[in-house]
C-alpha cells in the first residue's frame, strides 16, 4: 500500500472497487482498511461520515440501510443559493451507494430514496428565496433551477416519473424548484411518488454469508469528499487560464482569423476590380456597336 500524497486514498478506492466487482468486502481486505483509516490523509479526505461509514465497514459488521434524512447536510451551514445544485449532485456522488445502490432495494425504493434526497435540497432553496434561513442568500431563480434540472440529467435522475400522473421528474422539479416557501415545498413533495421503471432491482445475494461485509458507499468518493465539485471548479480555473492567456496577445486562433479576414478582403478587392473591368468592357462594347448604328444609318440618310 502506498503511505505517501494520496496513497491511503489510492489504496483504499483499489479495496472498494475489488470489494463492488466481488460483491463485498473480504476479510483480509477488510483488515487493510483498517489500517488505513489509521491515517489522517484518508479520514480528512472523505470527511467524517463516510470515515464512519468505511470503520464500520472494516471491521466486518453488516451496513444497515439508512433513513434518507441521516443522509442529508447541515442545512442551516448552506446559506447559498448558487452553489447548491452543484452540492446536491457532490452529495449524491459520495452517497450514492447508501442511497440507491444498497443491496436489496427495488427499482421503486430506489426511485423514492433518490427524490427524497433532492426533495430536501428543494425545499431549502425555497427557504433560502423566502429568507428563512438566517444569514442565507438567494439567488437567479432560473438560473437556480436550470443547475438543479442538469444536475438530475447527469445523475440519471431524469429517468424517475410521478406514480400518480407521469410526469417526469424534471418537470415536477420545476415547481418544486419555484416554491415560495419550504412549507409550500413540503406539501408538493408529500403529494409525490416516485418510480423508475427503467431502473433494475439491485436484489444481491446476501454477501455476508460469503464472509463479507455489504458495500454501502462508492469506491468513486475517495479520490476527494466532492469530485464533483472539485472537477468543476478545476474547469473554471483552466477556462480563467485560457481567458487571461489570450489577454494582450495573439494566440494561434486570433492569428489565424487576422490572416483569414486579410486574405477575404483581398479576394474581395479583386472580385471588385474584375467586375469593375468587366462592366468597362460591356460599356465600349455597347459603345461601338452604337457608333455603327450611326455610321449606317447616315449612309443611308445620303
Amino acid at each position: 500500500m502506498g503511505t505517501g500524497g494520496g496513497g491511503a486514498q489510492d489504496a483504499a478506492q483499489e479495496l472498494l472497487r475489488r470489494a463492488k466487482q466481488q460483491g463485498g468486502l473480504s476479510k483480509g481486505d477488510a483488515a487493510a482498511l483498517r489500517e488505513l483509516l489509521k491515517r489522517a490523509e484518508l479520514r480528512e479526505a472523505v470527511g467524517g461520515e463516510v470515515a464512519k461509514q468505511l470503520e464500520q465497514m472494516s471491521k466486518g459488521g453488516r451496513q444497515p440501510l439508512r433513513d434518507v434524512k441521516t443522509l442529508l447536510p447541515a442545512f442551516d451551514r448552506l446559506l447559498d443559493a448558487k452553489g447548491l445544485a452543484a452540492r446536491f449532485k457532490a452529495d449524491f456522488v459520495l452517497l450514492k451507494g447508501a442511497l440507491v445502490d444498497f443491496p436489496g432495494l427495488t427499482h421503486t425504493q430506489q426511485a423514492q430514496r433518490a427524490f427524497d434526497f433532492f426533495g430536501a435540497y428543494a425545499k431549502h432553496l425555497a427557504a433560502l428565496h423566502a429568507g428563512e434561513v438566517k444569514g442565507g442568500h438567494g439567488g437567479n431563480r432560473a438560473e437556480l433551477v436550470a443547475e438543479f434540472e442538469a444536475a438530475l440529467k447527469d445523475l440519471g435522475l431524469d429517468k424517475l416519473v410521478d406514480v400518480h400522473t407521469g410526469e417526469s421528474l424534471i418537470k415536477v422539479a420545476r415547481g418544486l424548484l419555484m416554491a415560495r416557501s419550504a412549507d409550500e415545498a413540503e406539501r408538493r413533495l408529500k403529494k409525490l411518488s416516485m418510480d423508475a421503471p427503467s431502473w433494475k432491482d439491485n436484489l444481491a445475494a446476501d454477501a455476508g454469508r460469503r464472509g463479507t461485509v455489504e458495500l454501502g458507499v462508492s469506491p468513486e468518493i475517495l479520490t476527494g469528499k466532492h469530485r464533483a465539485l472539485r472537477r468543476a471548479k478545476q474547469e473554471e480555473a483552466e477556462e480563467a487560464k485560457r481567458r487571461k492567456g489570450r489577454s494582450g496577445k495573439l494566440g494561434l486562433n486570433m492569428l489565424w482569423n487576422v490572416l483569414h479576414l486579410g486574405r477575404a478582403q483581398s479576394d474581395e478587392e479583386r472580385l471588385e476590380h474584375q467586375d469593375n473591368l468587366n462592366r468597362l468592357i460591356i460599356s465600349a462594347g455597347l459603345l461601338v456597336l452604337l457608333l455603327a448604328v450611326v455610321a449606317v444609318a447616315l449612309v443611308f440618310l445620303r
